[in-house]
């Protein structure tokens, strides 16, 4: 099957399609289905096959990651009590995919580390009693 140029993941300006929608926050799986030819299938055997794209795509999602975050902020500036409940399943959507993607940043566990003065190492000693 020949893939035409508007469908092929080696072509620079389809790769900055598919980077800039998933920077605005597009989900992958809304992208591919506006490809033809099995764009989704090929993007994943890509994905997995060439490092440097998928660091591409990382990249773009990590943007997309930050894109999100500012559409939280407007769907809860923008709800009327008539839409809080639509609303507010939007934003838990956004939150969950957020602190999956980049949990470091957003997510909700507190990593709690031990350190000696200065921040050197922690030193345990043991010193016995006088008898």
């Amino acid at each position: 099957m020949v893939i035409p140029p508007e469908d092929d993941l080696n072509n620079p300006k389809v790769i900055g399609d598919v980077c800039a929608r998933l920077a605005s926050g597009e989900t992958t799986n809304a992208i591919c289905r506006t490809y033809k030819h099995s764009f989704a299938r090929r993007f994943w055997i890509k994905m997995r096959d060439d490092p440097d794209f998928a660091t591409t795509i990382e990249k773009a999602r990590m943007a997309g990651v930050e894109s999100l975050v500012s559409e939280i902020i407007e769907i809860a500036d923008n709800s009327t009590p008539k839409d809080v409940a639509v609303d507010k399943l939007r934003v838990h959507a956004r939150q969950w995919y957020i602190t999956k993607m980049n949990p470091k940043k957003y997510g909700d566990r507190t990593h709690t580390e031990l350190t000696g003065t200065d921040g050197a190492p922690l030193v345990i000693s043991w010193q016995s009693e006088p008898k």
